[in-house]
């Protein structure tokens, strides 16, 4: 498309179309790339760190050893070997207590909680009564 050119006489300018603007997607740089990779590590570290000193510091903290003293407990309804050991040994790690128990008495059987009702065993105790402990 021509047009006349101002001024002059039989002489036309050629008009160039106007130019458009493309949207191009916008992709991150290495820059922003680098900082993405850099904010998760970061939070990845921080959770571990979180972790390890939530558990961490509770690796610290240790149950008592299980008493020497003994004492002599009939085994009610619905008790277990669980609940015989937290409640005469509160002090000391159930499990470890439980395993006293099977030593100290042969009728206890290997299933963790499996005791019958009415059985008399010989239990460790941090109670000041004492019957055949140290």
């Amino acid at each position: 498309m021509r047009r006349p050119v101002a001024g002059v006489r039989g002489a036309t300018e050629r008009v160039l179309p106007r130019p458009v603007a493309c949207r191009v997607p916008h992709q991150p740089g290495h820059g922003e790339r680098g900082l993405m990779i850099a904010v998760v590590v970061v939070a990845i570290c921080a959770i571990i760190v979180v972790v390890a000193v939530t558990f961490g510091g509770l690796a610290g903290v240790t149950m008592g050893e299980v008493p020497q003293r003994t004492t002599v407990v009939t085994v009610a309804e619905g008790e277990s070997l669980w609940d015989i050991a937290r409640t005469h040994a509160p002090a000391s790690d159930p499990r470890a207590v439980i395993d006293r128990i099977r030593e100290l008495n042969s009728t206890v059987g290997a299933d963790a909680g499996a005791v019958e009702i009415g059985s008399v065993l010989t239990v460790p105790t941090h109670d000041g009564t004492s019957h055949g402990g140290q």
